[in-house]
């Protein structure tokens, strides 16, 4: 099993869109590709149709509901059963 991978940074896209109420851009470290797929939530909002980048340096995916204000992106591998917290927290507003 590899390691939970870190993420450092993160963009928030609103996305017109019946299906989806976010896109997420998320940087970091350790997003290699691997049979068992990541997971992510931001507080308790799943995010879906997760695509991690080819340099293994981040991923993209969307969430169909808006996460509350201070929700923490949380990442975990398929085949791990502990959340990791980051330090990319959801805020409302525009990206930084």
């Amino acid at each position: 099993m590899s390691e939970t991978p870190t993420a450092s940074d993160a963009i928030f896209e609103l996305v017109e869109d019946d299906d989806w109420a976010l896109r997420i851009h998320v940087s970091g470290d350790g997003f290699i590709s691997r049979a068992q797929t990541l997971v992510a939530y931001v507080g308790d909002v799943q995010v879906r149709q997760i695509r991690t980048y080819e340099g293994a340096d981040g991923f993209t995916g969307v969430l169909d509901t808006m996460p509350p204000d201070g929700a923490v992106l949380s990442l975990r591998w398929l085949d791990s059963t502990e959340l990791v917290d980051t330090p990319v927290v959801f805020h409302t507003g525009p990206n930084a």
